[in-house]
């Protein structure tokens, strides 16, 4: 997969190179990976599912009826390779329109630790290797994620499990509304640990986005709690 995510770098830095971070979102991402997995693995646009359902044992359902109809969870990106079953979320991690203000970098821990969560959920249930794969400015870069109790970002390994979570829910009143309890339940049933180990980190280039800009993927390992 190292070419894949290295074509990913190089079609991505060709779009940031024209295009304003602030006009970019996690779409252009998601399309540029799509794009590398075709040029590097010869797969057929049809053999790549954008919006891939969940395995429906992965979350517990709400309580309420009239919700259940409509809850449907999906992995950003699902191809199979080699025999092998691949799901991928996607994100971007960049800097503001006013200069200088503040990220929400709170919620984009959020967004990490249940990206990480859903996929190793996922990926447990039907045999599949996943990946978290984003785009980050130096507004993110070198951010302390929650108190240290994860390593600042880009982490070469973010590991938790679900009392870890709890923790957080716990320290921060906002973390309860963001965490998706469904997944949270379903982790702790199923008593895992999930790691997300950095293994790919480069500069992207562009002078039309001056800020030091990386593209990151964490491969998403889970292992049963001793």
């Amino acid at each position: 997969m190292h070419n894949t995510f290295e074509r990913f770098r190089e079609l991505f830095e060709e779009r940031y190179k024209l295009i304003s971070v602030l006009d970019l979102g996690e779409d252009s991402v998601r399309y540029d990976f799509f794009s590398a997995l075709i040029d590097t693995l010869n797969l057929k646009p049809w053999e790549i599912q954008l919006e891939h359902a969940v395995h429906p044992q992965s979350f517990k359902p709400r309580e309420n009826a009239k919700r259940k109809r409509d809850e449907k969870p999906q992995i950003d990106l699902w191809f199979v390779y080699a025999n092998q079953h691949v799901g991928v979320e996607f994100a971007i991690f960049k800097r503001n329109k006013v200069d200088g203000s503040r990220i929400n970098d709170t919620e984009y821990i959020f967004k990490v630790l249940n990206d990480m969560m859903r996929l190793a959920l996922n990926a447990e249930l039907t045999n599949s290797k996943a990946y978290f794969v984003c785009i980050a400015d130096s507004s993110m870069l070198g951010k302390q994620l929650w108190n240290k109790q994860l390593p600042a970002f880009p982490g070469a390994e973010y590991s938790f499990d679900a009392d870890k979570l709890q923790g957080l829910i716990d320290s921060m009143i906002s973390a309860k509304n963001r965490l998706d309890e469904r997944f949270l339940y379903k982790l702790r049933e199923m008593n895992l640990k999930v790691t997300g180990q950095l293994v790919f980190d480069k500069r992207v280039e562009s002078k039309t986005n001056p800020l030091e800009t990386k593209a990151l993927v964490w491969e998403i390992k889970w292992e049963v709690n001793l």
